[in-house]
């Protein structure tokens, strides 16, 4: 089951962590989507 508030706090804080990094907000954003995606369809693989 998808859980937008799940996804929402957890694409903040992955923004915030790679904004610390120095890297634009929109880099930030898709690095955080891509890496949600990623652990999302691993953990659907299991």
């Amino acid at each position: 089951m998808f859980n937008y508030d799940d996804f929402a706090s957890y694409i903040v804080k992955m923004q915030k962590a790679l904004e610390q990094q120095g890297q634009e907000k929109q880099e930030a954003f898709n690095n955080a989507l891509m890496i949600w995606t990623f652990t999302s369809i691993a953990r659907n693989q299991m």
